[in-house]
């Protein structure tokens, strides 16, 4: 799997997913809603998934795999990202009990499933990476060798 380092091609990425996933639940609409949820939610699981096995940080080695557990290179953005779909889960939430949303009730709980358990996920990591930061690695360009 290719790794993503540079900031503009991470940006890249996550605009090439929003319109990926607006395209494929869009195309989706005309299933029904019980198949459009199961596909659309397999689809957005699937390009995060990618996205968070193929981005890097800086100081992070490019050729070993992510440890299972691990959703970013440093703690913040993995809180960063937390946040964020914690205040999806919390808006699903009073968006159903309100009756704001025009959801069917199962596709409002499978929405607050999914953004509930990404933002468990990142929390979980970066929790993880504060208490047992990695070894990291000087980055390509900065690394010295020394002959003699």
């Amino acid at each position: 799997m290719p790794r993503i380092v540079k900031t503009g091609w991470k940006l890249l990425y996550i605009v090439g997913a929003v319109v990926a996933i607006f395209l494929v639940n869009t195309l989706l609409r005309a299933t029904p809603w019980v198949v459009a949820e199961v596909l659309g939610n397999a689809f957005f699981v699937l390009v995060f998934a990618v996205g968070t096995r193929s981005f890097r940080g800086r100081d992070e080695p490019l050729l070993p795999p992510r440890a299972w557990w691990r959703m970013t290179s440093r703690p913040t953005a993995g809180f960063v990202v937390a946040s964020l779909f914690a205040v999806f889960t919390v808006t699903g939430v009073v968006f159903a009990l309100t009756g704001l949303s025009a959801a069917h009730p199962a596709q409002a709980v499978s929405g607050l499933l999914f953004d509930g358990l990404i933002a468990t996920a990142y929390a979980h990591s970066s929790v993880r990476l504060l208490r047992h930061p990695p070894a990291t690695q000087k980055p390509l360009n900065k690394v010295r060798v020394r002959l003699r």
